[in-house]
């Protein structure tokens, strides 16, 4: 088929084809935009927290009635009945946990230093932890028992003491990798790095859109407050046996608390990226309105036309058009409308997206979502224009010359 004759008939449609194209333009410019922001909230959902077994690791919370001036002990107390459990590997108390919420923290290089280098997570943790979380030792060692000193909420930073850090924070503060041994500052506290791990995501990782998600700090302190929080690792499979178990453990131990929660890690992901994934659904359901408004503009202006182009298309059907060649004049146009659509709806995206990098700090986004954008439209294109195309290949000559 000859394009010059269909270029013809689309140059006096003008207004349609601008209408068509115009939305085409406008849908593909917010749509790759939309499944770049949606690619970007389900992939940090799904990114590792860096506790081994997330599928076996239960988080209880309790908080004492009063102020008990023995919590120590009563926590010791907790953490050996939790420990002879049967299911459980082992258990530690702590300040907070990979997407839990928890304390942060300044670090810099030098104690005179007068911005920080860069922030990160603070975690209190004892000689059980590395068991619970299953942290990967990618230099230096874990901390001892003489090492885990006590620690409540409003103590100042122990000065001098060891530290642990994730290979993120190791490498953002010593590119050379020569990260074991050195000092760094925690709130202006000399710490002594003496073991580096492969990772630990941040205690706010969900609403952290930075490169410091990884920047964590472990710390041997046994966390002494009103409000516990136990982290503990189950044999596999067995989780759902303690869970059930734990909460009349504690009680039965000492009943002057309350339970806040008792919930598996995968819940406590699936609480912290709760907002994510919403904002990913929402995101999904106006693109499908979208797509759903361009596919009904298309059918609405191609039965337009159809309508306007009887007598034309009667003509063509009386000297020998098939109604193949009919199908295939109306699918061609939709396909010439949406290329050229396409050109200016991947400029209005990147410009999009470049304002937005610059007003939200938000990543550049690939050249990938903008041809996935493109080639849906494309799709939608051809599909919404089949159904008024087979209408007017199927208008019989005599009835389309038939004046009106």
């Amino acid at each position: 088929m000859r394009i010059h004759p269909i270029i013809s008939s689309m140059r006096r449609n003008k207004v349609g084809v601008i209408l068509v194209a115009l939305q085409m333009s406008l849908t593909i410019a917010i749509l790759c935009n939309a499944l770049f922001l949606i690619h970007q909230r389900l992939q940090d959902s799904n990114r590792p927290s860096g506790i081994s077994d997330e599928d076996n690791v239960l988080i209880v919370s309790s908080e004492w009635i009063g102020n008990p001036p023995d919590s120590k002990s009563m926590q010791l107390a907790d953490l050996a009945a939790l420990r002879q459990l049967p299911g459980v590997v082992d258990a530690y108390a702590t300040n907070g946990f990979p997407l839990s919420g928890g304390w942060g923290c300044t670090v810099r290089l030098v104690q005179t230093q007068r911005s920080p280098t860069t922030s990160c997570s603070f975690y209190l943790v004892d000689e059980h932890a590395q068991k619970v979380l299953g942290a990967r030792l990618t230099a230096g060692r874990w901390f001892t028992a003489a090492e885990v000193v006590d620690r409540r909420t409003n103590d100042a930073m122990p000065p001098s003491g060891v530290i642990i850090v994730t290979r993120a924070l190791a490498d953002r503060l010593f590119p050379d990798g020569n990260a074991l041994g050195k000092i760094i500052y925690i709130d202006r506290a000399a710490q002594t790095i003496v073991g580096v791990i492969e990772r630990l995501q941040g205690s706010y990782g969900a609403s952290n859109e930075s490169d410091n998600i990884e920047y964590s700090v472990l710390q041997p302190n046994r966390y002494i407050d009103r409000v516990g929080r136990y982290v503990i690792r189950t044999q596999p499979d067995k989780i759902a046996n303690v869970s059930a178990v734990v909460q009349k453990a504690l009680l039965r131990l000492n009943n002057a608390r309350v339970m806040r929660y008792v919930r598996t890690f995968a819940e406590m992901r699936a609480r912290a990226y709760r907002g994510a994934r919403g904002f990913a659904a929402v995101l999904a359901t106006i693109c499908a309105i979208m797509l759903a408004v361009t596919a009904f503009g298309i059918v609405g202006l191609t039965t337009s036309w159809v309508t306007q182009r009887r007598r034309q298309i009667g003509i063509r059907r009386a000297l020998g058009a098939t109604r193949r060649a009919i199908l295939h004049q109306f699918q061609i146009e939709n396909l010439i409308i949406a290329i050229a659509a396409s050109v200016v709806g991947a400029g209005l995206a990147i410009a999009l997206n470049l304002w937005m990098v610059s007003r939200f700090e938000m990543q550049r986004m690939p050249l990938l979502p903008v041809m996935a954008a493109a080639i849906v439209v494309l799709g939608l294109g051809q599909a919404a224009v089949l159904w008024p195309a087979l209408r007017a290949s199927s208008i019989p000559p005599a009835l389309a010359t038939r004046s009106a």
